[in-house]
Order: C-alpha cells, then structure tokens, then sequence
C-alpha cells in the first residue's frame, strides 16, 4: 500500500493520517499504544484519528490491533 500524498499543511489532519497509515504500514497490527509511541501522537488525539480513518475505510481493526487496507 502507498501512503496518499497531499499538498496541505505539515501540522493539519492530512500529515496525521500519512504518519499513521506510514506507521501501519512498517508496523501491521499495532496496538493504540504502540502507535501512539511508534508516531509521537498522543493517544487521545490518536485514538480518534483512527476512529474516522476506518470511518472511511483506510484502516480496520481486530481486537485492540489496527490494520492499514488495501487502496
């Protein structure tokens, strides 16, 4: 999987979610914690991320493991 690419700002949501689809991708199934650690976000701001990344089906979680899906 190829993480998107984007034009906007470093600090805004685009960046967020190429950090963590990046993460997911080096790391497949990785807990909230070990993103958390593995992309220096903390987890309360992470934990939402991921909730509308599956939201829009980029990532997909089993138990407490996420998962980057296939573009």
């Amino acid at each position: 999987m190829t993480v998107p690419t984007d034009a906007e700002s470093p600090y805004g949501r685009p960046a967020r979610d190429r950090t963590v689809l990046q993460a997911l991708v080096d790391e497949p199934g990785a807990t909230l914690e070990q993103l958390a650690a593995a992309t220096g976000i903390a987890a309360r701001v992470l934990a939402p991320t991921l909730w509308r990344l599956e939201e829009e089906r980029r990532v997909v979680h089993e138990a407490h493991r996420w998962f980057a899906t296939e573009e």
